[in-house]
Parts: structure tokens; sequence; C-alpha cells
């Protein structure tokens, strides 16, 4: 913001949070690998 000139935009908690679950998940996903396991998602409806 300083450095540019720019102005701040609140984006709000919701995409922190969407962000921090994607990465929970894509780092949970590399240490399934790691141990030669896959994930598999969970059907809520079945």
């Amino acid at each position: 913001m300083l450095k540019y000139g720019k102005k701040y935009i609140d984006i709000g908690k919701d995409y922190y949070e969407k962000e921090y679950q994607e990465r929970v998940r894509r780092n949970l996903e590399k240490r399934a690998a790691a141990l030669n396991f896959k994930l598999v998602p969970n059907d809520p409806a079945g």
C-alpha cells in the first residue's frame, strides 16, 4: 500500500478461511502421498 500507493481492500474473513482450508488440504494430500496413501472425498449424502 505504501510503496505503490494503492488503497487497502479488505477481502474478508471468508477469503482467508477458504485459503487456509485449501492449504491444509494440499498439505494433507502431500503427507498422505509420502506414506503411500490416497485421500478419498467423504460423501456426506451417502
